[in-house]
């Protein structure tokens, strides 16, 4: 960012300092609104499955953070992403649980999910 700039992502990479990882916290606190709307809106939702995307992990890790913590039963939890950016289903199969990095055509139709690297807040809730 220039002098004076904001640069505003969903996602921390190991390599970002605190502050720097501030913002996408924020962000995906506010990915939370969603669930506390729908519920606010529908408080006998019954939800059994939920399906998310992940990209990098954020939205993805949030809305899993919100369901494990606030309803009960919790549901399952399927997270979703394209079969070229899977970086996330990758660092599942991780033996030792790290996160993994992918590279290469990560092209798809869903261009906001062509990822690959999680991101350290999202992966740890992941």
């Amino acid at each position: 960012a220039e002098t004076n700039g904001l640069f505003v992502q969903d996602t921390a990479l190991e390599s970002d300092t605190e502050e720097e990882r501030r913002i996408p916290l924020y962000i995906m606190q506010g990915y939370m609104t969603i669930l506390e709307e729908a519920f606010d809106q529908n408080p006998s939702l019954n939800l059994t499955h939920v399906f998310l995307q992940c990209g990098v992990g954020s939205f993805a890790g949030s809305l899993a953070a919100y369901l494990s913590n606030n309803i009960r039963p919790i549901p399952h939890i399927i997270s979703v992403e394209p079969n070229n950016a899977d970086c996330i289903f990758l660092s599942s199969q991780d033996e030792f649980g790290q996160a993994r990095t992918i590279s290469g055509d990560l092209d798809s139709i869903m261009a906001g999910l062509c990822c690959g690297v999680p991101s350290v807040q999202g992966w740890k809730i992941l």
